[in-house]
């Protein structure tokens, strides 16, 4: 269960990576997307997570760094700093604490900053009112080899994105919902013991 969060936390990684319309350069398209998002002080996300023959149903607040995930059958909360991920049946927590070089397998947005230092960005195919934007890794070592995300023209936001994976697998992230929502407490982004008691606690910090 473990694997298949972190394999969620670097799908969303990679989800919000690029807007707007064809004739704009991929570069454009990217910076664009990081203003819409940091715009907001946090969005209320809805999802569909698709991995080795699973479907999860997924929801998630996310502010700027910060970030918490509800994935039904499991929760993960990322407060800046420390990230908890939380199997609900087991009620096993697990605790790290990221840093920069691993920020991308623990924030859904880091791609949106220096990106162009680790992916190689390309526009594809525009179908209907979604552009689709390719984001290949520069370095091998990046788990994520490649992004393709599907952007909404309408309101420059991504609706789905397929992750290729280093070691093959594949995961694809269709967003169904995604609203602009206010200043959420500092505790939206932290594990709280007394709501989610662990039997058991991995602290690799």
């Amino acid at each position: 269960m473990y694997k298949k969060l972190s394999i969620l936390i670097l799908l969303l990684a990679a989800v919000l990576g690029a807007t707007a319309a064809q004739p704009e350069s991929a570069a454009s398209l990217m910076a664009k997307c990081a203003a819409k998002v940091n715009s907001a002080p946090s969005w209320h996300i809805r999802f569909t997570f698709n991995t080795g023959g699973q479907t999860l149903h997924c929801a998630m607040t996310l502010a700027r760094q910060r970030f918490a995930i509800d994935a039904g059958v499991a929760r993960i909360w990322y407060d800046g700093s420390t990230q908890w991920s939380y199997v609900n049946e087991s009620k096993q927590l697990t605790v790290t604490e990221p840093i920069a070089a691993e920020l991308l397998d623990a924030n859904p947005f880091v791609i949106l900053t220096g990106y162009d230092k680790v992916y190689n960005v390309r526009l594809l195919d525009k179908i209907g009112d979604l552009q689709q934007v390719e984001l290949v890794a520069k370095s091998a070592s990046n788990p994520v080899s490649k992004a393709v995300i599907s952007i909404d023209l309408a309101d420059n936001l991504p609706k789905k994105v397929t992750v290729s994976m280093q070691s093959g697998q594949t995961a694809t992230m269709t967003i169904t919902e995604i609203k602009r929502g206010s200043n959420p407490k500092a505790t939206t982004f932290r594990y709280d013991e007394k709501v989610y008691p662990a039997s058991e606690i991995i602290d690799l910090r």
